[in-house]
């Protein structure tokens, strides 16, 4: 069986062109990956955050040196760089998320400790990435991305704490480079730290990277290739541990935020339970005040009915909470005596009868007087003879004796002349004062 040379020409064509097109498809795919992730970062506040601002540096140097790679034909090399580029943005990223969600958990707890029995929380520590001023942290890895044409003239800044693996790898032949030494201790903190029970996925994607590494070391050591897949697998390691710190963040803000809306109830139902007994107090207190409101107007009534049965023999005026009974001398008592007339007695004892019903609701005073006729001795003994005779018999009676008291006057308050006998016979009286007790919501 023999093919037309121009059909083995085309699969030959097709066959050298498909390589080519899988390694420009990738790099294309993986430099769109890359700038969304850079672009999530920014728009989260990365900038804000050293740690994010310097690997989002990173992944942009590194993405616009895949580029140039790619606008030469390396795409070997374009890829390598979008990989580290790759890294150092997913980073920054999860940098800017933990940072973002930092803070809103600080906002959540410090709403909580304003609130009613509020308690402190401890704050999760904070992954840090290399040295903050001249102080050592969990880890002190950094790495630069290249800034110079091809991967020999490399320029990086390795900084870690692990001297004494760092001097056995300068000692040896075939010596991890520093990046794969940063890696394997970066993993070896995820996989034992918070990371390795919270963020599996994540150090089971660093642990993936380190392998790579590690192959590439065991097949050329301190190649090209090896610091590139270990820059790698650092980020990646560095990026469960950010991860793990995120999670934390977000547990603790739920939780913060479960308890803060759990007191919100509870606050909520303590007042509604209060609103309802206050209501029901209320309500209680409305019902008694109209119920003695009831009650005064009833015995309102009845001391005008008896007030009216005695109207033929007194005076009355009445003023806001204050009622004056005047009754002429001449009808309660004989001429120059203090003993009550027995038609005086009836007349007293119904309104006796309506004014011991109030109680110490009213206060009574029984104030007698007399016209200018004898001395000024005999008249002011006269009136308060007159007074206490009224007194005690209204007090036998059932009125209060706490609420009632006798005055005598005398001559001294006349409410006519006293040259007219008519003006001596009005300024012969007792009057029986009735005012009432002020409450204490009238007080105020």
């Amino acid at each position: 069986m023999t093919f037309h040379p121009r059909l083995i020409a085309l699969a030959t064509t097709y066959a050298a062109l498909m390589p080519a097109c899988a390694t420009t498809v990738l790099p294309q795919q993986q430099l769109a990956d890359t700038q969304a992730a850079i672009a999530s970062t920014e728009t989260l506040g990365g900038e804000s955050d050293p740690d994010a601002k310097l690997h989002l540096q990173y992944a942009r140097e590194q993405m616009a040196r895949a580029k140039q790679m790619m606008a030469e034909g390396d795409d070997d090399e374009a890829l390598r760089m979008l990989d580290r580029a790759s890294a150092d943005a997913e980073l920054a990223l999860a940098l800017a998320k933990t940072e973002q969600m930092r803070k809103r958990s600080g906002r959540t707890r410090q709403a909580q400790e304003r609130g009613p029995g509020a308690q402190r929380r401890q704050e999760p520590s904070r992954w840090r990435l290399g040295w903050r001023r001249g102080q050592p942290q969990r880890r002190a890895v950094t790495s630069k991305p290249i800034s110079t044409t091809g991967f020999q003239a490399m320029n990086r800044t390795i900084i870690f704490t692990l001297g004494t693996t760092m001097a056995l790898a300068i000692g040896c032949a075939h010596s991890p480079t520093h990046e794969l030494v940063a890696a394997r201790s970066t993993y070896a903190e995820a996989k034992q730290g918070p990371a390795g029970e919270i963020a599996k996925a994540e150090v089971y994607d660093a642990k993936k990277a380190l392998d790579d590494a590690e192959r590439a070391h065991r097949e050329k050591p301190e190649s090209d290739k090896e610091r590139d897949l270990a820059y790698v697998a650092l980020r990646k390691a560095d990026y469960a541990n950010v991860h793990a710190q995120l999670l934390q963040y977000r547990s603790q803000n739920a939780d913060a935020h479960a308890k803060y809306v759990a007191t919100l109830e509870q606050l909520k139902s303590s007042a509604e339970t209060q609103l309802d007994s206050t209501s029901q107090e209320l309500a209680a207190k409305e019902k008694d005040l109209a119920r003695e409101r009831e009650v005064r107007e009833h015995l309102q009534q009845q001391l005008g009915a008896a007030m009216a049965s005695i109207a033929d023999m007194a005076k009355l005026e009445q003023k806001d909470q204050r009622m004056v009974i005047t009754l002429n001398g001449a009808v309660l008592f004989k001429s120059d005596d203090t003993k009550l007339l027995p038609i005086a007695q009836q007349k007293l004892g119904q309104v006796a009868e309506v004014l011991k019903q109030y109680g110490d609701d009213y206060t009574i005073t029984v104030a007698g007087h007399t016209d200018s006729r004898g001395s000024d001795a005999h008249n002011m003994t006269l009136s308060q003879g007159r007074a206490d005779s009224v007194r005690a018999y209204l007090v036998g009676k059932g009125v209060g004796g706490n609420s009632i008291t006798a005055i005598g006057k005398g001559e001294g308050e006349p409410v006519a002349s006293n040259d007219t006998a008519e003006g001596r016979a009005d300024n012969r009286r007792v009057e029986i004062i009735v005012d009432r007790n002020a409450t204490p919501a009238e007080a105020k």
